[in-house]
């Protein structure tokens, strides 16, 4: 890509920036109430924090990666712990800056070490030295990426005017200089610079994504043939950069060090500290930020080893995101990848500027310029000269930021010069930590404790790369010359701890040193607000003595100043130009020639702080709840709330006061229509106070339609408390549910339809598969049942033969019978499988002989095995045994047909054995055999065993599944034994009768026995039963009339044979109804139906009819047709 290009795109882009900006900054309505949604709110602030991922971050760890494999990490990890891990550290920093009104962490130690403007101003330098050389690193990443992605190559000794790097530090100050710079109070949010920030930490993530995609997918084949490659071509570089090696002390040093950046990089507690405004801001940000972090690092090693095959060492590999497009001739990802950096180093550099250029203003500028004019404070604006001093404190960070580019940064790499940084910033650590958690560390032991870790680390990592020395001392035992950045981590560390230690034990603790309150010069309330007007504005002010005013009892402005009044004006400069600045104004305008006496002085400091940190301890456990929290003293004036308080109820940020009457609170709410006329009761019953039964439950809707579930209770006689609970999603639930029952009777033909097909539904869901077989099962058994009839006609016609021809036919007719016969029993036996699940299978356990079924499927499967070339045995038994026989014979099916389709050679053995109380039948074949490790899966539905040679074996894999459903369902053990190659053996055991003798069956009633000649009418809508029912009626001597369920014969039959499912949706029972009608008379009626369900069998006894269910044996069918003769 063209220079002018680049630099096109890079001013469009920038002027995107400016745009979100001003947006973020408009004083709307709909902006103010983005604002307040924690739906809009949070998610920019979770994404400023990626402030942290710099052109370090998206350039830098792919280059710590490909030099030194997984110890890009512990960048990533130390601040992922400390969010997850230490939400009570942040939360009470959070909650400590706020009440001290700190806009910057200088002004946090400033405020805890006795407002010291001496520790202010060493953290301020301080951090303006470490964090320098990482500005710089961010200038140097888009000099470097500039030229690159535009081909040119920028001599070092370049004049400034052709620096890239020039160019942009110039662009981000502008910036910096028109959204952070606005205001002279600073500790307001700076909501369009945060959400320019936000938006650039969405594109540097997209960026970042969408290039390694391409990368890995597009210029290779994925993560697995880059691995593949890297092992083949380089793998040295794939060892060292694949193998994490976890005893290295840099990872656990590096790990220190990035986990304290997050609350001591200047920028960093910017974001985190002062831009929290909502306590699920930190919430959020425990998910999201190590969310964030993860996808930018699943990327770095999969670039790394792709920049090494592609480059080898003839690339930097800070440059591989940026290089790898360009090699593979992709300026458009090369383009992205650029910009993604500069979002990177921009979002840094603006808002570590902004943080450099308060403290640096608020703790050194400022306070010089107001000591040399403390005698002259009258009538200059000091406002506009503190937005001055910050616009020119954000040009003289830049400059020096961009000369220490220049001059040092341009020759290191960028992670080791990030890592220099932290390691410096990590010297504010203790300070913080110790300070808030402890009350016995002191201003000179927080500056002795800095300014020895500093020293330390200037020795070992900045002199090395400044000057030449050897003064240098010698590194930790054990670390070695290769890694000075953990030596000077744990050495200066460790100095800064024991120094700290050391001046708090050899001196006195105390909250903040001495200083001379003289009798106050300002005698009035109006000169205080006339001081406070000067520094920030005539507005802020106005709105903050008002409430001063309230506190006060509305004291008139000449009333004299009291220390109420000094406190609160001084907390309110603080705001503007931090807690040492404000101290020194106010000691200014108050000093007088006679001191207050000191002992007095000091008793009302330490009564002060003790009261400060209860507040604050108050304030964020009260800030930590989720329901808006308010508390009232007996004359119901507030006391205390917390910020959810004002989110519920949405107060402006300035309407609240201590002391503010509850109703002005009321008021209020009525000047904006807030209550509705439900609302007034409760108002007037929060009246009598004295009658009032505690807790007082109410709720109230907002016009916004939010429904708020409001609690009063009583906290002893200190006053009162309310809690406010948003039930909005509760009371839309008890909406939905009334709007359903409102119009019941215009809408209840409709609710009966639904309940309907609610009702059907249920049904469906309970009974689907039972429902289902039911109604195919006519279909599917009506061939089956015209085959068995005609096949019993024919074999009652050839019964009396005795010639050779015709017994072969009755045998072979009889054979087809046996045959239909086992496959209208399969047919039942998958239906009534298909319905265990259901519970619908109810066994029919009985006594029954063995032989019984063993004799039937020895002759079955007999000719099927001889069929084969196999040989088939099986062992008469003698033996009486409790179960169902249907089920328990087409278990045995199911084994016998897996045994003889799996056997190829040998034979299959049917045989049993008596085992005490049970019978053991066992099925071996001498076939393919199954693996040990399959004996459990073939028993699953649609399995099918794997052999050796590969494939499948033949079927659908539901017999065994059938086979196990079935022996649960009885209550019989199964069993297997099986080797590849040697065969298998199932068994199954059952129980034996008590009894072991059983009536013999009844014999088949022969034709020749019929007593007396009926005239049957059969009707069926298939052709074929009638045809076979007709065939073999006949046989046995009866007359027998057809028809189809359309028609009616003459004269009325002796017994009615009626299908119950008939054409176009009818029933049997139609058709009796009709008949019944025309022939005036009751008849003998059996139904014939394939339906097993339930309701049909209770039908049909209601009835006081016959049920047959097909297929229909010719037995059954005979016994009805004797019982006919009988009754008539």
């Amino acid at each position: 890509m063209t220079a002018i290009t680049v630099i096109s795109v890079t001013l469009l882009y920038v002027t995107l920036l400016f745009v979100i900006a001003w947006l973020g900054d408009v004083r709307s309505g709909t902006i103010d109430r983005l604002w307040r949604s924690r739906w809009f709110a949070t998610p920019v602030y979770c994404l400023t924090l990626t402030v942290y991922n710099t052109s370090w971050s998206f350039y830098g760890s792919v280059g710590r990666a490909t030099s030194a494999g997984w110890t890009f990490l512990p960048i990533y990890i130390g601040p992922v712990l400390v969010l997850v891990f230490c939400q009570p550290l942040l939360r009470r920093l959070v909650a400590i800056a706020k009440a001290q009104n700190a806009t910057s962490l200088s002004d946090l130690l400033a405020a805890r070490y006795g407002k010291s403007q001496l520790l202010a101003a060493v953290v301020t330098l301080c951090s303006l030295a470490a964090v320098l050389p990482y500005i710089a690193l961010q200038l140097k990443a888009l000099a470097v990426t500039f030229d690159i992605v535009t081909g040119l190559k920028t001599p070092a000794d370049a004049p400034i005017w052709r620096d890239t790097s020039f160019a942009s530090a110039i662009l981000m100050a502008i910036f910096v200089v028109t959204f952070g710079v606005r205001y002279s109070h600073s500790s307001e949010r700076h909501r369009g610079l945060m959400l320019a920030v936000a938006m650039e930490g969405v594109i540097k993530l997209l960026a970042f994504v969408i290039v390694g995609m391409f990368i890995v997918f597009g210029f290779f084949d994925g993560p697995g043939d880059i691995l593949g490659q890297a092992i083949a071509r380089i793998p040295d570089d794939a060892t060292r950069i694949l193998a994490p090696n976890f005893a290295l002390p840099g990872w656990y040093g590096q790990t220190l060090i990035a986990g304290l950046a997050l609350i001591c990089m200047p920028h960093l507690f910017q974001v985190v500290v002062v831009e929290s405004e909502r306590s699920s801001d930190l919430n959020a940000a425990r998910i999201f930020f190590p969310a964030y972090l993860g996808i930018l690092s699943l990327f770095m090693v999969p670039i790394a080893l792709a920049g090494l095959l592609t480059f080898g060492d003839g690339v930097a590999p800070d440059s591989f995101v940026i290089a790898l497009p360009i090699a593979f001739d992709s300026p458009t990802i090369a383009a992205l990848a650029f910009f993604g950096g500069l979002s990177a180093a921009t979002g840094m550099t603006i808002v570590a500027t902004l943080s450099l250029a308060t403290m640096l203003c608020n703790d050194v500028i400022m306070p010089v310029i107001l000591r040399r004019r403390k005698d002259d404070l009258g009538g200059e604006d000091v406002s506009a000269t503190l937005l001055r001093v910050r616009r020119v404190a954000v040009a003289i960070i830049m400059l020096l930021a961009f000369a220490m580019h220049r001059l040092v940064v341009s020759g290191y790499p960028l992670t080791e010069i990030g890592l220099v940084s932290f390691v410096a910033t990590a010297q504010f650590g203790p300070a913080v930590i110790v300070g808030i958690y402890s009350s016995r560390p002191h201003m000179p032991a927080a500056v002795a404790g800095i300014v020895g870790g500093l020293t330390i680390w200037a020795w070992m990592l900045l002199l090395p790369r400044t000057i030449s020395t050897s003064l240098l001392p010698p590194l930790l035992p054990g670390l070695g010359e290769s890694d000075p950045i953990t030596a000077a981590t744990v050495l200066s560390l460790a100095a800064n701890l024991a120094l700290l230690y050391a001046f708090s034990r050899h001196r006195s603790a105390r909250q903040a040193d001495g200083f001379a309150s003289p009798a106050p010069a300002v005698e009035t309330l109006a000169d205080l607000k006339a001081l406070a007007v000067r520094f920030i504005g005539a507005d802020a002010t106005e709105r903050g003595f008002r409430q001063l005013a309230a506190q006060n009892g509305n004291r008139a402005l000449d009333h004299p100043v009291d220390s109420r009044a000094i406190d609160f004006t001084e907390n309110l400069l603080a705001g503007a130009i931090g807690t040492p600045s404000a101290r020194v104004v106010m000691t200014a305008a108050l000093r007088r020639d006679q001191p207050f006496d000191e002992g007095a002085r000091r008793a009302l400091e330490t009564a002060s702080e003790v009261l400060r940190l209860n507040y604050q301890l108050l304030q964020g456990t009260l800030d930590g709840v989720r329901q808006g929290i308010c508390a009232f003293d007996n004359e119901l004036r507030i006391t205390a709330w917390n910020r959810r308080f004002c989110e519920v109820l949405a107060f402006p940020s300035d309407l609240l006061r201590v002391g503010m009457p509850l109703a002005e609170v009321i008021s209020f709410n009525l000047s904006r229509e807030e209550y509705s006329g439900h609302d007034i009761p409760a108002l007037v019953i929060n009246r009598d106070l004295a009658r009032q039964r505690w807790p007082y439950i109410y709720e109230r809707k907002r016009p916004d339609g939010t429904v708020l579930e409001i609690t009063y209770d009583r906290i002893g006689d200190q006053g009162y408390v309310s809690t406010y609970t948003d039930v909005t999603e509760r009371h839309r639930a008890a909406e939905r549910l009334r709007a359903a029952n409102e119009g019941l009777e215009e809408r209840v033909a409709q609710r009966t339809r639904q309940l309907q097909a609610a009702k059907s539904e249920a049904e469906r869901a309970n009974a689907g598969k039972s429902q289902f077989i039911a109604a195919a099962s006519h279909d599917l058994l009506q061939p089956l049942n015209a085959a068995r009839l005609f096949v019993s006609a024919i074999a009652e016609e050839l019964r009396p033969a005795r010639s050779g021809t015709a017994r072969e036919t009755a045998e072979l007719a009889a054979n087809a019978g046996d045959a239909l016969s086992a496959a209208e029993a399969l047919i039942e036996a998958l239906m009534d499988i298909s319905a265990f699940d259901g519970g619908a299978i109810h066994p029919k356990v009985r006594p029954f002989r063995l032989s019984d079924i063993l004799e039937p499927l020895e002759n079955e499967f007999r000719m099927l095995a001889s069929d084969k070339g196999l040989a088939f045995r099986a062992r008469a038994c003698p033996l009486v045994v409790e179960s169902d026989p249907q089920l328990l014979r087409r278990l045995l099916q199911n084994l016998l047909s897996n045994a003889v389709r799996h056997t190829e050679r040998g034979g299959v053995l049917l045989g049993w054995r008596r085992r005490g109380d049970s019978v053991r039948i066992e099925i071996w074949d001498t076939g393919t055999g199954i693996p040990a490790d399959q004996h459990d899966a073939i028993f699953r539905e649609f399995y099918r065993i794997r052999p050796p040679g590969g494939g499948a074996t033949p079927g659908l894999g539901l017999g065994l599944a059938i086979v196990e459903r079935t022996a649960r369902l009885l209550g019989h053990p199964i069993g297997l034994r099986s080797q590849p190659g040697r065969g298998s053996l199932f068994h199954i055991t059952v129980a034996l009768a008590r009894e072991q003798r059983v009536p013999s069956p009844e014999r088949a009633s022969r034709p020749g026995e019929t007593t007396r000649t009926l005239d049957i009418l059969v009707v069926d809508d298939d052709a074929r039963i009638r045809s076979g029912m007709v065939a073999l009626i006949e046989r046995w001597g009866h007359r027998v009339t057809v028809s189809d369920g359309t028609t009616l014969p003459d004269a009325p039959p002796d017994l009615l044979l009626v299908d119950y499912h008939l054409d176009d949706d009818r029933t049997g029972f139609d058709f009796v109804a009709q008949a019944n009608a025309r022939w005036g008379r009751t008849l003998r009626i059996a139904f014939l139906t394939a339906d097993r369900s339930a309701a049909i069998a209770e039908r049909v006894r209601a009835a006081h009819a016959l049920l047959l269910y097909k297929p229909v044996k010719p037995a059954a069918l005979r016994r009805v047709i004797l019982d006919a003769e009988r009754a008539e």
